[in-house]
């Protein structure tokens, strides 16, 4: 499925009839983002990455479906630094979408104050900025360095003072990133 979504946007809305289940809850991809084997985990995010590089619709799912959202952004404190890679990826590619009147996890402030807020409330910001500066893996703190700079362009996020303090940081950091990597 992952590379279906990779490689044929055009066969995005059978993707998603087939993850969302007959109730279109996408219990299925909410269960294997916490599921006992980290490869598992890993394969789930890098598959919701695929998906949200396209603007067909799923963005909107993280948006109707915050249980898979919540589920994702767990994982990007994920103890694998597969599925911290992985999960970056999907939310660095959420983020990637221009605003439109749905709102998705990306563009998270610019659309939608909810998503905002619950990125907040889970902590998304800090835990992108915790793994973009000291992950061992530098493939890791990348994505979680471009994930944190599209994530950090809503004005709520904006406007919380300790991630405020840190967009200083992040430029400095992204310079950085490029030098090691």
């Amino acid at each position: 499925l992952t590379h279906v979504a990779r490689t044929c946007p055009e066969h995005l809305p059978f993707l998603q009839r087939i993850l969302g289940g007959s109730d279109m809850s996408y219990q299925a991809l909410t269960h294997l983002l916490s599921h006992q084997e980290h490869p598992i985990r890993a394969k789930t995010c890098n598959l919701l990455g695929n998906l949200l590089r396209h603007s067909h619709g799923f963005p909107q799912v993280l948006q109707n479906q915050p249980g898979l959202l919540e589920s994702l952004l767990v994982c990007l404190a994920d103890e694998d630094e597969a599925v911290r890679k992985a999960a970056s990826f999907a939310v660095g590619n959420a983020a990637y979408h221009e605003s439109s009147p749905a709102g998705t996890l990306g563009n998270l402030g610019r659309r939608s104050a909810e998503l905002g807020e619950l990125l907040i409330e889970s902590g998304a910001p800090r835990i992108l900025l915790e793994m973009a500066c000291r992950d061992p893996q530098a493939s890791v703190r990348e994505g979680a360095l471009m994930a944190l700079h599209a994530v950090s362009q809503h004005p709520g996020i904006q406007q919380v003072s300790a991630l405020t303090r840190l967009m200083g940081q992040l430029v400095a950091l992204r310079g950085w990133c490029r030098a090691v990597c």
